[in-house]
């Protein structure tokens, strides 16, 4: 499982806190932030563009990566891929 998971800043991962959540001292979570903490997971947002473009190349190669992966097994159903 991943320590971290270092992200663009899209509103998925993060966002930013409303005035009544910074009054509150509450974290502004997205429903997967919220998962990610549950499991344990850091997540860092890229705040330099250089770091928002590494992030897309790099979601770009793993999502290309899986998808030969699943070819070369013959995997063609969800649940298989869920699976694998």
């Amino acid at each position: 499982m991943p320590v971290a998971l270092y992200t663009d800043w899209k509103t998925v991962y993060v966002k930013e806190a409303t005035e009544q959540q910074l009054l509150r001292g509450e974290a502004a979570l997205t429903q997967f932030g919220r998962m990610c903490a549950r499991l344990g997971i850091r997540i860092i947002a890229a705040n330099s563009a250089a770091g928002q473009r590494r992030v897309e190349r790099n979601h770009g190669t793993h999502q290309d990566r899986l998808v030969k992966k699943l070819r070369r097994q013959k995997i063609q159903s969800y649940e298989s891929a869920n699976e694998y």
